[in-house]
Order: C-alpha cells, then structure tokens, then sequence
C-alpha cells in the first residue's frame, strides 16, 4: 500500500508539472503567432500605402550568411529601405524562390525573434528586447514593504527577503526551482505574502513570528486566499446623430445591434444579404455615415452598400453587395493619372477613366471605393504653372577692307560708274581711261581696247546686327514648352525613269523638297517644395549657307546646347556660349611685284575679313498656383 500511494503521489505531481509545462508552452506559441500576425498586418498595410515596393519578388538562396547581409542584399534587390540594428549578430540559411519581399521580412521577424519599426517608408529590425532578472526589496519606516521581481529563483527570491526583513523561510522541496514574478508598494507583509502567493502559485504558511513555510499550491482552497472578483466586461452603445455627424461609444456589441441602433438614428432601412458575426469595439467622433461604416469594415470579410435610405450589409463575396461610384479630379487629368496609379490600389476595384468628365468610375466594395477616393483626393492637388519668359539676343558683327587696282578686257565695252565716298569703289571705262591719257600727254601710246576697264578699290566695312525675341512660353509643372522660330526653303530633286525595254521611253519627275533653319527652344520645368525651379533646357539654332547649285538644296549650319539648372522663382538666368568667329585674308597680284612696298598697291587686290556672331538667352520662370 505504501508503494502504491508514494507511485500514486508521484505520478499527480509529475503530471500537475507536465499540464504547467503544456500550458507555458502553449502561452508562448499564442504569443508567437500573435506577433506574426501583427507584423504581417503592418507589411501588408505598408505594401499598398507607403511602400510597395514591399511586393517586389525575391529570389536567393544563401547558407551560413550574416542576417545584417541578408537584409542589404534584399534591400538592394526589392529598393525597399531597410535597416537592421548593429547587435544582431545572426547566421541564416534559407532559400527564397519568388517570395514577396513582405512574406521574406514576417519570415525573418517571426524566426528569428526579432521586432519591426515603421518610420515613413523606412523598416527598421531589432532583436526582440527581454526584460533581464531584477530583484528589489524595500523595508520601509512604517512596517510596508516595496518589491520587484523578475524571473528570480524561488530560492534566491526568500534567501534575498531574510536578508532584508530578518524572516525565515523553509522551502518545501517540491519548490525545485520554480521562477517568481511579481511588483507591489507600500504593502503590508501580510498582504505581500497573499500576493506574492496569488501570483505565482505558491502556499505560504506562517509557523511563529520568524518563521515561514513555502509550499506549491495545490488549489485555491489549500491557500486560503480569497478570490478576486471577475471584472465583467459591460456592453456599451451609444451613437449619436446630428447635422450628418456621429459620435459612437461602442464596446462589445454585436453588429446587428450597431445596425439597428444606427438606423433609427438616421432613418434608413436595413438589409442584411448574409450572416454576419462581428461584435464591434470602436470610439468615433464627427464622422459621416460612410467614415463609421468604413472604419466597422475595414479588413473584414463584410462589406456594405449604402443607396439613398438604404443600407445593405453582407459578404464581400456577394456581387450585389458591390457599390459604383463616379470621381471626379479638380486639378488633374484623369488620362494623365490613371498611368501613374500602383497596381496595389486598384487590384480588388474595377476603375475606367471617364474624360467627357474628367472623373472615375470605380465598382467594388464601398470602403475599399472609399480608401481610393481619399487617396485620389491627396493626389488631386493643384498643379503649379510656370510662366517662362525667354529673351534671346543674337548679335553679329563684321569687318572688312578691300584695296587694289584690277585693270582687264571685258566682253563689252563697260560703263564708267561707282562711288568715291563713303570709300573708293570706281569702274572705269575704256573712254574715261582714253581720256585720262590724252590729259597726261600719253597719247603717243595709243588708245586701249574699247572692252577694257579699270577698277579702283580701297573700302572698309565695319557693322554690327543685334536680333532680340522675348517670346512668353507656359507650361504645367512636369510637362515640356517648346518654341520654334525658322524659315522654309525648298530645291528640286529630279527623277528619271526608262519604261519599256523593245521601245523605251523616258519619263521625268520634278520634286520640290523642304529644308528647315530654325531656332528651336524647349524647356521642362519642375517645381519643388523649397521655392526652387529645375529647368531641363534644349536650344538649337541653324541657318541656311548658299548652294553648292542652282537646284541644289541649301546648306546648313547648326549650333545646339543643353543644360539643366535649378534657380529660385522669378530669378533670371542667362545662358550663352554659342558663340562663331570667321576670319579670311584674300590677296591676288602680279608675282614679285605684288610683294614689293607701294608698288604693291598698283599690281595687287587684297581682301581682309572678320565675322562674329554671338547668341545669348535669358530665362526667367514664375510658378502661378
């Protein structure tokens, strides 16, 4: 019989310890999958609002690697910023095939053991932070006590107590090294003993004034503690309606009781299309009846419908339960924007653009319609438009001297004719050249050639040409203004076809062809948050040479710049730098003769020449609002 009950004994606690080991295990399991879930939902939030990048795919396989280079690694391939905190020292071995950079990141957080920190559109990791043993242990002046523990041996916990109070304890066996928990101030040692035993399931029995006994506790009964009252958790609703707001006091009420007290409260009809099991806990202030209802559905498997005075409430799987409404843009265009929209906005919604309204028409559940609308609202801003004034100063300059005498015989007689002033430029004929010689007594020379003539040349020109334009360009922010100035010639390209091969004929086609000498502008503005303009500008000037031939096409000269500057609103920049300078030096003469001083200047013609051209353009943009 003694064997039978010490086995019996025996086997009650080692089973009582297994039930408390299950139980400890099974608490930090809940724990476990409750931080994945939490981490999970924050990724998932960021994925479609702040970050999503965060659903850029993964794919890497890696063994035995540092987790601080896992992270930079992922950061690099998904451009999602991440941050890891220096301590975690961690060695990883995974393969990741095709996996959302959100799954990669719960995995990790969840395996682990570590906790996420959302600032902005930064991540950042760390390990998860456990609280470390402490021990604390207080007589105070007016026979209270103040303690502290966390994760203390039993044994350690009363060895520290008998130290500070003078109390002995005498620990039963079946202690073992069981952990104690628990925090109190100001509280008598009677009550400390209630509770020291109340928190960490123990039986503490006094023997004298000195001396104590610590035993497990079996139940309650065996301690002898009285039992706390249960704190019932009370139903609340109150929603209250007036001029198209709410306030709502909600605590652990069923949905259809919500429904039922918000219809009499603003006079509609309720239907419901399914079952639907929620019990609601919500505090809300000066909300219209769509913001309650969205913030009662957001992340359910329900959703409503809302028509005139009637609401619809039901699965989201149900197609009628589905709402339509039209959006439409203030400052933007609706073609423009829709390209520019992610994915994740609009991926369980049917959106088409409307123009004829500039608005959208979106189908879907309403407070998924209702999410899209506020963000469409946040991006439907007013666009800056930047005025642009271009000045543009083309100025030229050119000199030139012409000296020498040229005498010959022309196919006919030629005129006497030119100028003497402003500068010599004189033709003389073979009679004005006849009668020169008869006045000089030279007529035993003879007469020359009735074709012959004299040129006489000694001129110098010297002009500058200044072209200014001040065209006025404006454009929205983001978009390109261009401005295009030129003059249009044309040449002839002629065609020549055989037709036939036993009598060919020959047949030709004329065709007149454009060429274009412009001066082209075009300048992109953006505008940023600081007052600052950043100008993208394209400059290219050209103009027509002569032709090489009567029916040839023209020649062209071009000069192109670009640049990119960034200047305050309405502050003026110039840009310059096209800039083309000529020079030629022509001389034709008698050889030897043409070399010799004074003598040149009868048996030699010389021609000097020197051109500059020069263009400048002035920018200067304003941003209206």
């Amino acid at each position: 019989m003694l064997s039978l009950k010490t086995t019996g004994k025996i086997t009650y606690y080692t089973l009582r310890n297994i039930i408390f080991f299950l139980l400890i295990l099974s608490f930090k399991i809940v724990q476990c999958q409750e931080k994945g879930i939490r981490i999970k939902s924050v990724l998932d939030s960021l994925s479609i609002t702040s970050i999503p990048q965060l659903n850029n795919k993964v794919d890497l396989s890696f063994s035995n690697i540092s987790i601080k280079e896992l992270i930079r690694t992922i950061a690099n391939s998904t451009e999602v910023n991440i941050t890891i905190d220096p301590k975690a020292e961690i060695q990883v071995n995974s393969n990741f095939n095709k996996v959302s950079a959100t799954d990669v990141i719960s995995y990790l957080c969840s395996e682990y053991n570590l906790e996420l920190i959302n600032r902005g559109t930064i991540i950042h990791l760390q390990p998860t932070i456990i609280k470390e043993e402490k021990l604390l242990i207080e007589m105070l002046n007016d026979s209270t006590l103040s303690y502290e523990a966390n994760k203390i041996k039993v044994s350690d916990f009363f060895k520290e107590f008998t130290n500070r109070s003078g109390i002995n304890f005498i620990l039963s066996p079946e202690i073992g090294d069981k952990i104690v928990h628990g925090f109190s101030k100001g509280i008598s040692l009677h009550n400390a003993f209630l509770q020291i035993s109340a928190e960490n399931n123990l039986d503490i029995t006094k023997k004298d004034s000195h001396l104590y006994v610590v035993y497990p506790a079996l139940n309650k009964a065996a301690l002898n503690v009285p039992e706390l009252p249960k704190i019932k958790k009370e139903k609340l609703l109150n929603i209250h309606y007036k001029d198209e707001k709410l306030d709502a006091e909600i605590a652990d009420v069923p949905l259809n009781d919500v429904l039922l007290e918000l219809s009499h409260q603003i006079d509609c009809s309720i239907g419901m299309l399914s079952a639907v099991d929620m019990k609601i806990n919500m505090t809300s202030r000066q909300t219209t009846v769509p913001e309650f209802l969205n913030s009662i559905f957001y992340g359910s498997e329900n959703t409503y419908r809302l028509s005139d005075k009637n609401l619809y409430v039901g699965s989201r799987k149900l197609p009628g339960i589905k709402s339509c409404e039209l959006i439409k843009l203030n400052n933007r265009s609706v073609d423009s924007l829709i390209r520019v929209l992610p994915a994740q906005m609009t991926q369980d919604l049917t959106v088409k653009e409307y123009g004829e309204q500039n608005s959208f028409i979106v189908w879907g559940d309403a407070d998924l319609i209702s999410n899209f609308r506020k963000t469409i609202q946040k991006i439907d801003v007013v666009v800056p438009v930047i005025l642009i004034d271009v000045i543009i100063v083309d100025t030229g300059k050119n000199f030139k001297i012409e000296t020498g005498i040229e005498a010959g015989i022309g196919d006919a007689p030629t005129k006497t004719s030119g100028t003497i002033n402003p500068g010599l430029d004189y033709t003389m004929g073979a009679n004005s050249v006849n009668n020169i010689l008869s006045s000089v007594g030279l007529t035993n020379l003879g007469k020359v050639s009735p074709n012959f003539y004299l040129k006489l040349k000694a001129m110098e020109t010297d002009g500058i040409l200044e072209i200014r334009s001040t065209p006025q360009l404006s454009t929205m922010n983001g978009h390109s203004a261009k401005m295009s100035i030129g003059q249009t010639e044309y040449y002839r390209e002629d065609l020549t076809n055989i037709i036939g091969s036993q009598n060919p004929q020959t047949q030709l086609q004329s065709q007149y062809k454009p060429v274009e000498a412009k001066l082209a502008v075009i300048i992109k503005p953006y505008v940023t948050g600081n007052g600052y303009v950043s100008l993208t500008i394209e400059v290219e000037q050209s103009q027509f040479t002569e032709r090489i031939s009567t029916y040839a096409p023209p020649g062209i000269e071009s000069r192109k710049f670009s640049s990119m500057i960034r200047i305050r609103n309405q502050e003026m920049i110039l840009l310059g730098g096209l800039e083309e300078d000529s020079s030629s030096k022509t001389t034709k003469g008698w050889p030897l003769l043409s070399k010799i001083p004074i003598l040149k200047w009868i048996f030699s013609s010389k021609t000097d020449s020197k051109d500059k051209k020069h263009l400048n353009i002035f920018i200067k943009p304003t941003v209206f609002y």
